[in-house]
């Protein structure tokens, strides 16, 4: 009865470094298919860096972002503009990390001299939507609440941009800024159309 109980012993620590072995061998090949997988070279083509919307938008945003001192970025990840909150579980921090990759902002107004981001703007249109592949008003509502109280905790105004006849004011109330001399109120954008403007298709 000894000599059965200690080969069945026997018999399950071999099996035991088996498995052992075998998941040590896969794990060792998956690290090192990895960095020794070359690179396949795809062909890529150049393609429009902006839309017509998003290139109006910034052709408005110039004059005043220079005489108030402000730079204009770009096309920034949410996730280099904001970061989870300390205090989170690991899962929430994960999960919370994953939503801000997925955005990004249309443009980024920062300060000229301690490049810390003052104000964020989204170009909410048809084409923003086709390019992020939302297909309701209902998933947009959803995004951009989303993207409004992720900003609003980390104290970062967004202004969501649907009508370019009040864009002027409304972030001059957002940023507090006076009105220059050489300025005059409402006139920004006053060459393009009120209308954000779809891109040929």
């Amino acid at each position: 009865m000894a000599f059965e109980q200690l080969e069945i012993i026997i018999i399950i620590s071999i099996m035991v470094m088996i498995l052992a072995a075998i998941i040590i061998g896969v794990l060792s090949w998956m690290n090192d298919s990895g960095s020794d997988t070359p690179l396949k070279n795809y062909k890529y083509h150049k393609k429009a860096f902006m839309t017509q919307n998003e290139v109006a938008v910034l052709r408005s945003l110039y004059k005043m972002s220079t005489q108030h001192n402000y730079l204009i970025f770009t096309k920034v990840r949410m996730s280099d503009l904001i970061e989870p909150s300390k205090g989170m579980s690991t899962g929430d921090r994960k999960a919370a990390e994953n939503q801000a990759s997925l955005e990004c902002a249309d443009f980024v107004l920062c300060d000229k001299t301690t490049f810390q981001p003052a104000l964020i703007l989204k170009l909410s249109d048809s084409a923003d939507d086709r390019i992020h592949n939302i297909r309701d008003k209902t998933q947009r509502q959803k995004i951009d609440a989303f993207m409004a109280d992720a900003y609003a905790s980390a104290d970062l105004p967004v202004l969501y941009i649907r009508d370019m006849r009040n864009l002027e004011e409304e972030i001059r109330f957002l940023l507090r800024l006076p009105v220059q001399a050489s300025e005059t109120p409402g006139t920004l954008g006053a060459s393009e159309s009120s209308e954000p403007q779809e891109p040929p298709s």
